[in-house]
């Protein structure tokens, strides 16, 4: 009944073809009334799912979350799934393939974007599992990357959801908000962590697998050639 492969390029080209589906309605497919209770009662098929019970409006392609149509003004891939968070009263947008959380997405530096964001801009990147999860690099100064980054400057580095790094600070904020000022003051706070076990600075500075960390980077710091320190202090056009 449907050609699985046809839906796919006609996603890909921004002609997606797929039928709307709202959960616990009437719902008229090749002209038979039906009633979903979940996507798992779906044939199979490319829907546009709305659940109104828990404010959730999925794409699923043979009962499993994908999407990788694109948006024509940004060329980005379209989220999969829109759910309300009922505690932060929030909606988050995720990105799906195949049932995979995941996002196609690259910033032309080769970082991928966040698979998942709530709608005040906080960023996360999560596996398969939906735990936090990034093992990326800044191309521009060779560190890891956080997996999660708020808009107020709240950055966490984790690894299958544990807190983790080896070449600095798994916990940093930038801000820090001051209820007695009613405003946000600047301020650097930074905790470590290995392996999910927060440390204190010294104790994560002994760890073997920091030490060749920091070791690189003092052999790299000696590695500036003379004109290079002569241009420092502006004698070398």
């Amino acid at each position: 009944m449907y050609d699985i492969k046809q839906i796919i390029l006609n996603e890909t080209l921004n002609k997606p073809k797929y039928t709307s589906v709202t959960i616990g309605e009437n719902t008229v497919i090749d002209g038979e009334v039906r009633i979903f209770y979940s996507s798992l009662d779906l044939p199979n098929g490319y829907f546009k799912v709305n659940n109104k019970s828990d404010k959730r409006i999925s794409y699923i392609l043979d009962r499993v979350n994908h999407r990788t149509e694109k948006d024509p003004k940004t060329g980005l891939t379209k989220w999969a799934v829109k759910a309300y968070n009922f505690t932060s009263e929030q909606y988050t947008y995720e990105w799906w393939i195949n049932g995979v959380r995941k996002r196609i997405d690259k910033h032309p530096n080769g970082v991928s974007y966040p698979n998942v964001v709530n709608e005040q801009g906080t960023q996360m990147w999560r596996n398969e599992r939906g735990n936090q999860h990034r093992d990326e690099k800044d191309p521009n100064t060779g560190l890891s990357l956080p997996s999660y980054i708020t808009t107020d400057g709240y950055c966490v580095w984790e690894i299958d959801n544990k807190n983790h790094r080896i070449d600095g600070p798994a916990v940093s904020y930038d801000k820090r908000y001051t209820p007695s000022y009613n405003k946000w003051e600047r301020e650097r706070y930074d905790k470590y962590y290995l392996d999910d076990k927060e440390l204190s600075k010294e104790e994560w500075e002994k760890d073997p697998r920091v030490q060749r960390v920091l070791a690189l980077k003092a052999v790299e710091d000696t590695k500036t050639s003379d004109d290079d320190f002569l241009r420092s202090f502006g004698k070398i056009v």
